[in-house]
């Protein structure tokens, strides 16, 4: 505390200093994006960042070239979430120097997220928004089904591996818990349309349409269980337009009422 002598003067400068701000309702705090190197390179968060951003390649099987570094940004040192810009919102936005430097409120694609709690060797997870770019890029934690087993899961209720082939349960049964890509490709057609843009901005993987959706595989409640459940984690909105563009195309399979009941 201020010695006695002091104490007038303090409380006279507590009395004339403006009356803190007081945050606006719908107000936040803006944070710049930060570039995914640069936030691997500082200290000392950097390391564990690092092998945060390790683990993601390792665990989804990603290659270190599989996505241009440059082009990935975070809003926080700890890498609470991970985006894709565009190249030209890149060069010409987040690269451009400081005096013509926009306030960016919202950019990119979210590709990953990290989350709160999990018993995932990976604490993040795969976003829906950013499939149609990292998703070809994935080697580990993706698993090819039928059209009937895939339109299953757009009803975006949660399903048992039992419902699925023996070996797309079996391949989501030896994964460990954490978010996984179920896919399934388009029937071979001289009309398919071509597959999704890769994250490079250019060609696409195949002549086939692709679709992937974000399903997360749990913890086995019981120890020795067979099968396990696998949640839908995709929105209502891109679920349903989903299952109207499988429609409209053609390929929809309405489940049966057993597996729709389940």
């Amino acid at each position: 505390p201020p010695p006695p002598e002091e104490a007038p003067a303090a409380a006279e400068d507590a009395a004339s200093a403006p009356p803190p701000e007081k945050k606006r309702r719908g107000e936040y705090t803006l944070h710049r994006y930060i570039p995914l190197a640069e936030a691997l390179a500082a200290p000392p968060e950097g390391a564990a960042e690092r092998a945060a951003w390790e683990t993601i390649c390792e665990f989804y099987g990603l290659a270190n070239d599989c996505v241009p570094l440059e082009r990935l940004y975070t809003r926080s040192y700890r890498l609470s979430s991970i985006y894709l810009a565009a190249a030209a919102v890149h060069e010409g936005v987040l690269q451009c120097d400081a005096s013509q430097r926009l306030r960016v409120v919202h950019t990119g694609t979210v590709l990953f997220e990290r989350m709160q709690s999990s018993r995932s060797p990976c604490p993040f997870r795969l976003v829906q928004a950013g499939l149609r770019y990292i998703g070809p890029h994935i080697t580990r934690r993706r698993v090819a089904l039928s059209l009937p087993e895939f339109c299953r899961l757009c009803l975006g209720a949660p399903t048992s591996t039992r419902d699925l082939s023996p070996a797309a349960a079996e391949a989501f049964r030896s994964m460990e818990p954490g978010t996984a890509v179920a896919e399934v490709h388009a029937p071979s057609d001289p009309g398919a349309v071509e597959g999704a843009e890769d994250a490079r901005g250019g060609g696409n993987e195949s002549s086939r349409r692709v679709w992937r959706l974000v399903v997360i595989r749990g913890v086995d409640s019981k120890a020795g269980t067979v099968d396990t459940t696998l949640n839908i984690m995709v929105s209502k909105e891109d679920l349903l337009s989903l299952r109207e563009e499988l429609k409209a195309l053609g390929l929809w399979t309405e489940p049966t009422p057993a597996a729709a009941a389940a």
